[in-house]
């Protein structure tokens, strides 16, 4: 059995009785290769899956000073170069899926592989609403959040702070 990750999926395989299966799991669901089950196969077919990541996600306290969320991520390759992306601080709306303490009023601050500042927002309304919206990934209350960013292939890392040096739980 072969498991991997491979242009957004998993893929995995396995081999007997002179059969061999692929199996790709893409963020949409699996994926049969059309090699799959090819009786005496002796080679596996990756196919090319256009899908990209839907959303990677970190839950921490944040604190005041240096004591904040940080969360760093990679978008890579040339075939993915300028990507939009939606990076979200949400605090308030964790209540409601029962979170205790969550951070009241969170800001977002964005900076690329030289620590560089991109962008930083503290209510998502306030700027890029739009767009934020029609991504379907506008937060569900005006205090927290959002940055809407066409990035380049490279390294970056999302900072959450507490507005006024508040604290408490964020995503």
């Amino acid at each position: 059995a072969l498991a991997g990750a491979f242009a957004g999926s998993v893929v995995l395989s396995g081999a007997g009785a002179g059969r061999v299966a692929i199996l790709a799991v893409a963020p949409l669901g699996p994926q049969r290769s059309p090699r799959s089950g090819l009786a005496g196969s002796a080679y596996l077919a990756f196919e090319p899956v256009t899908e990209k990541l839907r959303n990677i996600s970190a839950r921490g306290l944040v604190g005041t000073g240096d004591d904040v969320l940080i969360g760093g991520f990679i978008v890579g390759g040339s075939a993915l170069d300028n990507n939009t992306v939606v990076a979200r601080a949400l605090g308030p709306s964790l209540s409601q899926a029962g979170v205790a303490n969550p951070l009241s009023d969170p800001m977002l601050e964005l900076h690329n592989a030289s620590g560089a500042l991109i962008a930083t927002n503290e209510n998502w309304q306030d700027t890029q609403s739009a767009k934020i919206t029609a991504s379907g990934l506008a937060p569900s209350d005006p205090l927290e959040s959002a940055i809407y960013a066409v990035l380049p292939a490279g390294s970056y890392t999302a900072v959450v702070r507490g507005a006024g040096g508040t604290t408490g739980l964020a995503l």
